[in-house]
């Protein structure tokens, strides 16, 4: 049901947002697809992050975003359609996907009220609607990959970690700076028991290996892949950087999602009770953490040009929104500081789908709000409200409809419910 409303939302409400990278994505999967390589060069055109390797022309991005998306490009070419359209298919099937997982992890942990609000946030509420739904972008398939990582993660079987390990290890090998999410988690389970950590690293090893591989076919180099070819080094400016991406008006996610400030609280409630659910929520959120701090060091901290919003910070804003979830659990007052935050966030997103997206970037690093793309945004939206209103309402009627849907599920899993059952907010509370 999640999968299905949410998927027909985004066809619905849909308008390619690509840049570069999405173009370089889609045609090199279309010549693993239909050339049985990932050289680009038969294109004869000239890319922006495209290197030439023996006499061939790849992306800097790898092979891994075009392997998960392989099925979707090779039915497609068979059908015949245009090449946005691939790419909008993509990041439809790949952030629907994503909404359809986050509502199962959620509802393991938490009321299934509370998995079908944090589900609608998770999509509408953040840069998963206007920018990864979109087009080719890697952080669709890599939130689909992550969020299946969590399930594992937070699961009490055995085989629960060899699970993770496979989860994560596809997600670096899409998107290599997932690596520093699998090492918290690593330590996590390093902290309880060395075979979870073995299990862990076993099921990650064979993506590790792959990329290896991959940085010695196509670069040459076991160690150097294609963003250490790029030019793109780690000298930007520390303050500037964590200042633009987290309270930024260009692409801070406090600005464009503010609800997102409230992962803090789910951090320092997690702190205080340190239980076995609260260890997990520590480890991402130290993971979270780490991952801000590598990109506010990395000179493209902006997160390229030409789009609404904040882009690299996709790579853990699930697991931000798994903890301002965890938040309000824990605390339920605090849904009264949430809903206009939320409110604010969904409508900012239902803004920023709107049409004309050359409206964006107009300036690098603007100064003031009205140069942001959350600026143009807003003035599109007081110039022509009536197309935000009806994809602002359509969100809340999808999010009805999800609420209606799990109604009968939640009567008759409180008939079956004991009351000791009852008396526990969530799996492993203590």
């Amino acid at each position: 049901m999640v999968f299905l409303l949410v998927g027909l939302f985004l066809a619905v409400t849909w308008d390619w947002h690509g840049i570069t990278d999405t173009e370089l994505n889609h045609l090199q999967t279309k010549a693993l697809v239909t050339h049985g390589d990932i050289d680009i060069s038969r294109y004869d055109r000239t890319f922006m992050f495209a290197l030439e390797h023996n006499d061939d022309l790849y992306s800097i991005y790898g092979v891994g975003v075009s392997l998960v998306a392989a099925p979707i490009y090779l039915a497609l070419t068979k059908v015949g359609v245009d090449a946005r359209v691939m790419e909008g298919t993509v990041g439809i099937l790949f952030t629907a996907g994503s909404a359809a997982l986050f509502y199962v992890l959620l509802a393991r942990l938490f009321d299934r009220r509370i998995a079908v609000g944090g589900t609608i946030v998770f999509v509408f509420g953040t840069t998963m609607w206007p920018l990864a739904s979109t087009a080719f972008y890697q952080h669709a398939p890599v939130a689909f990959l992550q969020i299946l990582a969590l399930l594992a993660f937070f699961a009490r079987d055995e085989r629960a970690p060899l699970r993770a390990g496979l989860a994560m290890g596809a997600a670096f090998f899409v998107r290599p700076t997932q690596v520093v999410l699998a090492a918290t988690m690593g330590f996590l389970y390093l902290s309880e028991d060395r075979r979870k950590v073995a299990r862990f690293t076993l099921g990650a090893l064979p993506f590790f290996l792959g990329l290896l591989i991959q940085n010695r076919w196509i670069w040459g180099s076991w160690l150097e892949g294609g963003y250490a070819r790029s030019g793109v080094g780690y000298h930007a400016f520390f303050g500037q950087a964590i200042g633009g991406q987290t309270i930024g008006w260009w692409r801070g996610m406090f600005i464009y999602s503010p609800f997102l400030i409230l992962g803090v609280v789910g951090l320092v409630e997690a702190g205080r009770r340190r239980g076995w659910i609260e260890k997990r929520i520590i480890a991402i959120a130290a993971g979270s953490i780490l991952l801000l701090l590598f990109y506010s060091r990395w000179d493209t901290w902006w997160n390229g040009l030409h789009q609404f919003g904040y882009r690299y910070q996709l790579d853990f804003v699930p697991l931000i929104v798994l903890m301002v979830v965890y938040a309000i659990h824990v605390r339920p007052a605090l849904v009264w500081a949430a809903a206009p935050l939320v409110g604010i966030s969904i409508l900012t997103m239902s803004a920023g789908m709107g049409s004309d997206p050359d409206r964006w970037d107009p300036v690098l690093y603007p100064k003031s709000v009205d140069l942001a793309p959350i600026g143009r945004a807003w003035s599109a939206f007081l110039d022509r409200p009536w197309g935000t209103l009806v994809r602002f309402a359509g969100v809340f009627l999808v999010g009805a409809a999800l609420l209606l849907a799990t109604r009968r599920d939640r009567g008759r899993d409180n008939a079956q419910a004991t009351d000791d059952d009852k008396r526990v907010p969530y799996p492993g509370a203590s």
